[in-house]
């Protein structure tokens, strides 16, 4: 069992070495293009799309709030009207 576990984090460590290097040639590549002024537009097309992908999730999750504000409300009152009603019904 032990042995398993062992493996099983082996294998995770082996995956987080290949993202970690693809996240490196993603972000380095570019910073390399920049110093160049003939590639320069290339660089920064190229963080683009890194960055607009980014910036597309975080701004969906701060637009998510409101809504999950309502959400977070609409359960709360269900779940008191909940209780309300089975208290009601069981003092009887």
């Amino acid at each position: 069992m032990r042995r398993n576990k062992l493996i099983f984090l082996v294998f995770l460590a082996g995956i987080g070495r290949y993202i970690l290097m693809g996240l490196q040639l993603l972000f380095s590549v570019p910073l390399v293009f920049i110093i160049f002024p003939q590639t320069e537009g290339l660089a920064y097309r190229l963080l683009g799309y890194i960055w607009n992908p980014i910036k597309g999730i975080f701004v969906g999750i701060i637009d998510y709030i409101p809504n999950l504000f309502t959400i977070i409300v609409i359960w709360y009152a269900v779940k008191n009207t909940w209780y309300a009603l089975f208290f009601i019904w069981h003092v009887k």
